[in-house]
C-alpha cells in the first residue's frame, strides 16, 4: 500500500504491550457508535475501554465557533468545513495528533487501575486515521447500514467516501436489530482473541 510508506512514519504510536485498538468506519448514521458501545459492554469486564474519536478536536473548534451540537444540515456542514476544508488542508494529521494526545492522557491516568486497555475509535473516516489504527496493531470494522437510505449530497463529501478496503479486517451488516448486532460483534471479538461476556 503506497500510503503506508509515505505517511506511517509521521503517525504517533502508543508504546505499550497492554493496549489494544479497534477502529470503526462507515458512513453517517450506520451505527458505528452503537457497535462501539456493544464492544465496551462485551469486554469491559476484562479491560478498561476508552471510546475516543478523531472528530473530538473538530467538535471543540466548531463549538467555539457557535455550534450548538446538532448534526442537522447546518451543523454537519460546519463540522465538514472545520474538519476537512480547514484542519486537514493545514495538516492532514492534525486530528489524529489531537486524538492521540487525548488517548495518551487517558492511558496515563488509568493504567494503574487496570493494565490492559482497549481504545476504540468510532468515527474512522480517512486513510491516515486507518493507518494510525494499523500502526498501533489495531483492527478495523466497517459497519454497513442495510436499512436506511442516505442523503447523496452528504455522501458526496470527502469525509463520507470511506477508507481503502485493504485496511478493513471485518464487516458488519447492520440491520439495527440490537440482538443481531451483539451476535456479529461478539463473533468478531472472538476471532481476534477478546474475552467476551457470555
Amino acid at each position: 500500500m503506497e500510503l503506508v510508506g509515505k505517511t506511517e512514519s509521521q503517525l504517533p504510536r502508543i508504546n505499550s504491550s497492554f493496549q489494544r485498538m479497534i477502529g470503526i468506519t462507515g458512513v453517517y448514521g450506520s451505527g458505528k457508535t452503537t457497535v462501539a458501545n456493544v464492544i465496551k459492554l462485551l469486554v469491559g469486564h476484562k479491560m478498561i475501554v476508552f471510546v475516543n474519536n478523531f472528530a473530538l478536536g473538530v467538535k471543540q473548534v466548531a463549538t467555539q465557533l457557535g455550534w450548538d451540537g446538532n448534526k442537522d444540515e447546518k451543523g454537519r456542514d460546519l463540522l465538514q468545513v472545520v474538519g476537512t476544508d480547514i484542519g486537514r488542508k493545514y495538516n492532514e494529521h492534525i486530528w489524529v495528533a489531537k486524538s492521540h494526545a487525548i488517548e495518551s492522557q487517558f492511558l496515563q491516568q488509568n493504567r494503574v487501575m487496570q493494565p490492559e486497555t482497549l481504545v476504540i475509535y468510532d468515527d474512522l473516516r480517512f486513510d491516515n486515521e486507518a493507518l494510525y489504527v494499523k500502526h498501533n496493531e489495531g483492527i478495523i470494522i466497517d459497519v454497513k447500514d442495510t436499512v436506511n437510505e442516505k442523503d447523496n449530497q452528504v455522501l458526496s463529501h470527502i469525509s463520507e467516501r470511506g477508507i481503502q478496503d485493504d485496511f478493513i479486517d471485518e464487516w458488519i451488516d447492520n440491520n439495527f436489530k440490537i440482538t443481531d448486532t451483539v451476535i456479529e460483534v461478539k463473533s468478531i471479538l472472538d476471532r481476534h482473541g477478546y474475552e467476551c461476556l457470555q
